[in-house]
């Protein structure tokens, strides 16, 4: 695709968060992220299709409905990923009800109430406490991390008791409480701030570290399973109507120099290619011909099965020796 399209959902007037996390993915200029925010509010929520979105941002929601959770846990369960930042607007005990309820599951937690973070121990340096968590593998093991200048002055606390086993806190206040976690839900997942996006509650979107981090998170959230069809060792299979296209197409594969002359299987009015061979992982290009002579990009990535990479170490016990 062109650009890769995310929505964020943000009722306040100002749309302050959104601003903060829509700079953060795409500045604009010459710094291409090749990401497309989109701003909306809960009330639209019921009429978007969301299955053209890689990834959602709720910001400071007040109140999510039985059908806007719903559709929320059919995205997520299908592949989508979900960033939930909360905020002064946030109705604790509706969330509860509606998102932390066992059938939508996109609370890893209930929800207890605002805080403000306690005094702690002179001399621990920084607020954010990363867990290991591949959001922050960029700032590990950095001494002078912008990280450490983040200042969180309030947050919403969880049961972390009730938490969801399958649930992983990525970062924590220096007091302790969880302030970011990760949980998945089916194919996707959900990652929940406690925190807000915008500077409300936290220094972070004046920080450097923000756009990094935020950046990352998209990354997260926007990665699915792979399709089986877009593996290679399959097929590329493209058909159209003659009274749109001429029965021709031009192919070029990875790393090719020149591109080659598809055949087509003429059935009527409808031509049918097959392209076979798909054994090198990369992009694939066609080019086909209008009727008026102009023509048409199309293009498909095809990728490795990732079950090739999934390796694991032999114990000396499960040896064979000649």
């Amino acid at each position: 695709p062109s650009a890769i399209p995310v929505l964020i959902i943000d009722d306040q007037p100002s749309r302050r968060d959104a601003t903060y996390l829509s700079l953060a993915l795409a500045p604009g200029g010459e710094a291409e992220t090749g990401i497309s925010p989109t701003v909306r509010t809960s009330a639209e929520l019921a009429s978007i299709n969301l299955a053209e979105y890689r990834a959602v941002y709720l910001l400071n929601v007040a109140r999510i409905n039985p059908a806007g959770a719903e559709k929320l846990r059919a995205f997520v369960q299908a592949g989508g990923g979900l960033g939930l930042f909360v905020g002064d607007q946030v109705d604790i005990d509706q969330y509860n009800q509606t998102l932390e309820n066992p059938s939508i599951g996109l609370l890893p937690a209930p929800l207890i109430r605002r805080k403000r973070p306690v005094e702690t121990a002179a001399g621990e340096q920084g607020e954010l406490w990363t867990e290991g968590h591949p959001l922050f593998e960029l700032f590990t093991g950095e001494r002078n991390s912008f990280l450490q200048t983040v200042t969180i002055e309030e947050y919403i606390t969880l049961d972390e008791t009730k938490m969801s086993p399958a649930s992983i806190v990525a970062a924590r206040h220096r007091d302790r409480s969880p302030i970011w976690i990760d949980t998945p839900v089916g194919e996707g997942r959900v990652l929940l701030s406690l925190t807000t996006a915008g500077d409300a509650w936290t220094s972070w979107p004046q920080n450097p570290s923000y756009v990094v981090c935020m950046l990352s998170l998209q990354d997260y959230l926007a990665s699915r399973p792979t399709d089986n069809d877009d593996l290679i060792g399959g097929d590329w299979k493209l058909a159209w109507s003659l009274t749109d296209f001429r029965p021709e197409l031009k192919v070029s594969r990875p790393a090719a120099v020149t591109a080659e002359q598809a055949s087509a299987t003429i059935d009527g009015s409808n031509a049918t290619f097959l392209i076979s061979e798909i054994d090198v992982p990369g992009i694939y290009r066609a080019t086909q011909t209008r009727i008026d002579g102009s023509s048409r990009p199309l293009g498909k990535t095809f990728n490795l099965d990732p079950r090739e990479g999934d390796l694991a170490k032999v114990s000396p016990s499960s040896w064979k020796k000649d």
